[in-house]
């Protein structure tokens, strides 16, 4: 019986967080504990990624362009927590304007941002992203 509870309790919070998901395509999702997503192409990148090739052109881009025109495609900045809050704010023109560089990001395109721990996220990052707790 415990374990149905629980199954039940999981799949609530499964349908909100993709309702959450479908409502704020254009905002930013930091995502803290574990998830998974369906049905959506996926390009990821570390969060420790080198801040020059976030901001030239590199295969992320082209990646998430070819699966935007597609339909629906998530840009996943892994593990944010994992680096320094400097770190961190490499990544604010790309939450904030959508933009890396030169580069904007597809219209249809989401990102998400996962973490283990809120408290390691620098407050800029949560400044300008919603924040989902599974």
């Amino acid at each position: 019986m415990q374990k149905t509870l629980m199954q039940k309790i999981q799949r609530i919070e499964e349908i909100k967080l993709s309702n959450v998901l479908r409502d704020n395509t254009a905002h930013p999702l930091i995502i803290i504990g574990k998830f998974s997503l369906n049905n959506t192409p996926v390009i990821t990148l570390s969060a420790d990624i080198n801040e020059r090739e976030l901001h030239t052109p590199a295969a992320w881009q082209s990646a998430l362009d070819a699966a935007s025109a597609a339909g629906e495609a998530c840009l996943l900045i892994k593990d944010l927590d994992s680096v320094a809050f400097a770190e961190q704010k490499h990544f604010m023109s790309l939450l904030k304007d959508r933009r890396a560089g030169g580069y904007k990001l597809p219209a249809s395109a989401r990102i998400i941002i996962t973490a283990a721990s809120e408290t390691r996220i620098a407050p800029e990052i949560k400044s300008v992203a919603l924040l989902w707790k599974i």
